[in-house]
């Protein structure tokens, strides 16, 4: 899959998330599902760089887009030729034979008496091994020269590219290709080069690498949130656990039977109902503390109110509706509003305690405010002095 593929997969995936919990009414894991998505979209493209390297795709991408044409220079160096090195292995190879004839023919020579020959087979020896150490040296830097060349090649106008990906076109171990683009980062060839956090992708853009250091700093702190609602979940006793999930599990029977429903006032109270429901489960899942409160709501009345618009629905439904079926949607109707008013009372008297803390705060501030002498009544009364005193020097003049 190519990384236009990957991306438009990624996102085609997460695009149908949010329209499934648009559908559904149902957001509850939306935040989570998205960010599973957005991982596994980062994780297949190498460091999480990908997603954002599609505006570097190509030079005719940027025209279209009426960003400026790509320049080469500003990322590379000029490409390096490698003849000279290639020169100096050839010149290097001729005097390794040329000097090895000599250096076998002076040892020969030194075992049949000729004393004299031992320090020439020495010398030729030396420069044999001189050659042979430029041989090796211009062939290595041919290749080191020529590779540079490829990377080139291979990173422009893309800007990014795999590690491994290189490592294979160029025919060297991973370790050594890693080695060699940051020998190339460091002496200024790639001029705007850098490696992702594991070192698997290179990443030859500063503008680039900014960006792909903020999708990692998201990535890292939506780790540290997954962490903590995880260790949150955890603290949270097994009954009051299986409290929720069964909450869950009727919001999710009342979210199934709302689409069914196709006067609209009542399916707006039935959408209201879910919505209280949904927000009185999160503050017990916030504060499980409250759990108790949920005994008569988890064992009757949330079970019955299910069971109430499952049943409007169905009859909603039937192709005969006599007098028994309208008789009972009128009632199944009219209760869901006075049911909405209960559940909202339960949701509100969850911030009970915080309401008393808040009129306490309120009514100490006031008073302190008062014997400050700032309170709307004092503030009028040292006006009317100040107005008091300057008419009545006016007077006096």
């Amino acid at each position: 899959m190519s990384d236009t593929d990957y991306l438009s997969s990624a996102l085609d995936k997460v695009s149908d998330l949010v329209d499934d919990a648009l559908n559904s009414k149902n957001f509850q894991d939306l935040g989570e599902s998205v960010g599973r998505a957005v991982k596994s979209a980062t994780d297949g493209a190498k460091g999480a760089v990908r997603g954002f390297a599609e505006g570097f795709a190509g030079n005719e991408e940027r025209q279209d887009a009426g960003r400026p044409a790509l320049n080469i220079n500003d990322y590379f160096a000029p490409e390096k030729s490698s003849i000279g090195p290639k020169i100096a292995a050839v010149i290097g190879a001729a005097g390794a034979f040329l000097f090895g004839l000599t250096t076998i023919g002076a040892v020969l020579a030194a075992f049949h008496g000729g004393s004299i020959m031992v320090a020439t087979a020495i010398t030729a020896g030396v420069i044999t091994a001189c050659n042979v150490m430029a041989v090796l040296w211009g062939f290595r830097k041919a290749k080191r020269t020529d590779r540079y060349n490829a990377y080139r090649r291979m990173l422009f106008p893309r800007l990014y590219m795999n590690v491994s990906e290189i490592a294979k076109n160029v025919g060297i171990s991973e370790e050594e290709t890693v080695r060699e683009l940051g020998n190339w980062i460091a002496d200024g060839s790639i001029r705007q080069g850098h490696f992702d956090e594991n070192r698997t992708c290179i990443i030859a853009s500063d503008e680039l690498y900014a960006q792909y250091q903020t999708l990692a700093r998201r990535e890292t702190e939506e780790k540290k949130k997954q962490y903590a609602r995880e260790q949150a979940e955890s603290a949270i006793a097994p009954e009051v656990r299986d409290m929720l999930d069964k909450g869950h599990a009727f919001l999710a029977e009342l979210d199934s039977a709302d689409d069914k429903i196709r006067d609209e006032s009542v399916r707006g109270n039935v959408l209201r109902m879910e919505e209280v429901i949904r927000k009185i489960l999160e503050e017990v899942q916030k504060r499980p503390e409250l759990a108790p409160k949920l005994a008569m709501f988890m064992t009757y009345y949330l079970p019955t109110s299910v069971k109430l618009v499952k049943a409007y629905a169905d009859m909603e439904n039937q192709p005969v509706r006599g007098d028994n079926i309208v008789t009972s949607q009128k009632e199944i109707a009219d209760s869901l509003g006075t049911i909405n008013d209960a559940y909202e009372n339960l949701l509100d008297s969850f911030f009970a305690d915080t309401a008393v803390d808040v009129a306490s705060d309120i009514s100490v501030m006031k008073t302190m405010m008062k014997q400050q002498g700032l309170t709307e009544d004092d503030l009028s009364a040292v006006g009317r002095a100040g107005r008091d005193a300057a008419e009545h020097q006016i007077a006096a003049h």
